[in-house]
């Protein structure tokens, strides 16, 4: 018994559900407050991704259930090889490149925009939804 107290204990085992969590806190992408800021400002972004130029209504930001921190966008201008302009879009946000902040606003949220609708979790930007008063 003596023997069994002198042994140092093993190290316990890491628990995964916590690596997982600070290993997404830690890893923002490098756009991540200017991303924000366009919101909180409803600005108009301007960026490559996958080489083709966007000009964007950022209206939600956050990490999906991937784990993938996403932008969810009106984009009315540049191109787009998926679908026709105008239209929403989401952008992973690791593929957002040349991103500039816009000096042009837009004033509410698209038609059609749905809060939270990707259910981001955390969701870090949204601009509020038009409500409508009957």
């Amino acid at each position: 018994m003596a023997d069994d107290a002198a042994k140092p204990s093993e190290p316990r085992a890491a628990r995964p559900e916590l690596e997982v969590s600070v290993s997404m806190a830690l890893e923002l992408p490098a756009a991540h407050e200017l991303l924000v800021q366009s919101i909180r400002e409803q600005r108009l972004l301007v960026f490559t991704y996958r080489g083709l130029r966007r000009v964007v209504e950022p209206h939600a930001y956050g990490r999906n259930a991937k784990g993938e921190a996403v932008l969810l966008a009106y984009q009315n201008d540049g191109e787009s090889a998926s679908k026709p302009l105008p239209g929403w879009r989401t952008f992973a946000a690791a593929h957002i490149e040349s991103l500039s902040l816009s000096d042009t606003a837009f004033k509410h949220a698209r038609d059609g925009y749905s809060p939270n609708e990707l259910r981001l979790a955390p969701l870090w930007a949204e601009v509020a939804a038009v409500t409508t008063v009957e």
